[in-house]
C-alpha cells in the first residue's frame, strides 16, 4: 500500500509539511496529494487573509530568527512556507548540527573582547558557506577549548598535521562578526571595533597579540643587555596605526613608534615593536584580570623577564 493512500499518514505529514514536500517524498505530483486530501475530506477552507501585522512579522523574522514560528502560532507551517515563498523571502537559518549559543556576541565581556581580538588576528570567515574558523598550532590548541566554552558549543576541534582548527558553519554568528569589523577572507582587511567599551581594550589587544603577535626576551651581548622585553604586533598598516594610538591613549603615555614592513616581500603585512619599559608596562596591562584566556608560552616569556629583572635588582 502506498503511504499517501493512508488518511492517518496524511494527517501526520501535513502537520509539518506542505503538499509539494509530501509529493516529493512520495515521488508523485502535488496534484495527486491534493486529490488524496480532498478524498479524505482533509482539505482546509481558505485561510484568513494575512494582516499587515502578520506580514511585518514574516518579513522581519523569517529569514534569520530561529524561533520565528512561535510568533505566528495562528498560522500553520505550510501557510507560512507558502506565503514566504510567494513573497520571495529566503530562510537562512538551518537546523543546528551542533549546539551553540547564537547570542554570545550580543553582550560585551572581557571574554568576548579577547575572542574578537584573537579572531581579528587569526580568524577566517567564508562568505560562501557563512562559516567562521580559527586554525592554530597544536601546541596552542587548548585555547580553542576555551573558545568552545565561551560559545557554548559541542562542535569538535579538528586536528591535522601540526594544526588544530575550530570550524563552525553559522550564518547568524558569521554575519555578526562582519558587523564587528571582521571581513570575509583575508584578516588584513579587518576594521577596528570602535563600539567596543574602553574597559575591554587590553583584553582585545591580548587576544590580538596571541593571534598575531609575539612576546620575547631580546639578548644583546654587544650592549650587555640580556633581559630586554620586546612585544611585536603584526597587521595592516592602518590597523596597527589605530592600535598604537589606542595604546598611547589608554596608557596615558606619548609613544614614539615606527610601523615597518614585515619582510622584504610583503606589501600588505606590517609590524610594530615595543621594547623595554614600554613593553613591560604594556604586558602588565595585558595580563591584568585575564582569567585563563591567554597563550601560555607568551605569558611565560613575560614571567621569565620579571624574575630575571627582580633577581638583578
Amino acid at each position: 500500500m502506498k503511504l499517501y493512500n493512508s488518511k492517518e499518514y496524511l494527517l501526520e505529514q501535513i502537520k509539518t509539511k506542505t503538499y509539494p514536500q509530501i509529493a516529493r517524498e512520495n515521488n508523485v505530483s502535488k496534484y495527486t496529494i491534493y486529490r488524496k486530501f480532498k478524498k479524505f475530506n482533509l482539505t482546509k477552507p481558505a485561510s484568513k487573509e494575512w494582516t499587515i501585522h502578520e506580514l511585518n512579522i514574516l518579513r522581519d523574522g523569517y529569514s534569520t530568527n530561529r524561533d520565528f514560528f512561535d510568533k505566528l502560532k495562528n498560522r500553520s507551517l505550510s501557510s507560512i512556507y507558502h506565503k514566504s515563498s510567494r513573497l520571495n523571502i529566503p530562510r537562512y537559518v538551518k537546523p543546528l548540527r551542533y549546539k551553540i549559543d547564537e547570542n554570545f556576541l550580543n553582550v560585551w565581556t572581557k571574554e568576548l573582547a579577547y575572542f574578537l581580538g584573537f579572531f581579528m588576528a587569526d580568524g577566517y570567515i567564508n562568505s560562501k558557506k557563512w562559516s567562521f574558523s580559527i586554525k592554530i598550532q597544536k601546541r596552542d590548541g587548548y585555547i580553542l577549548n576555551r573558545f568552545l566554552r565561551l560559545i557554548k558549543t559541542n562542535s569538535p576541534i579538528r586536528e591535522k598535521d601540526n594544526y588544530s582548527a575550530l570550524i563552525i558553519t553559522n550564518r547568524l554568528i558569521s554575519k555578526k562578526l562582519t558587523e564587528f569589523g571582521c571581513k570575509p577572507g583575508d584578516s588584513l582587511n579587518n576594521s577596528y571595533p570602535y563600539k567596543m567599551p574602553a574597559k575591554y581594550f587590553f583584553h582585545f589587544l591580548r587576544g590580538y597579540i596571541d593571534g598575531d603577535g609575539s612576546i620575547f626576551i631580546c639578548k644583546s651581548e654587544k650592549c650587555g643587555q640580556k633581559n630586554v622585553l620586546r612585544v611585536t604586533i603584526f597587521g595592516s598598516k592602518e590597523f596597527l596605526r589605530i592600535l598604537t594610538k589606542k595604546i598611547s591613549y589608554y596608557l596615558n603615555k606619548e609613544i614614539s613608534y615606527k610601523i615597518i614592513k614585515s619582510g622584504n616581500n610583503s606589501e600588505v603585512l606590517y609590524r610594530i615593536t615595543f621594547n623595554g619599559e614600554l613593553a613591560r608596562i604594556l604586558c602588565y596591562k595585558l595580563y591584568k584580570d585575564c582569567s585563563n584566556l591567554y597563550i601560555k608560552r607568551k605569558r611565560e616569556k613575560f614571567n621569565i623577564h620579571l624574575k630575571q629583572l627582580f633577581k638583578n635588582a
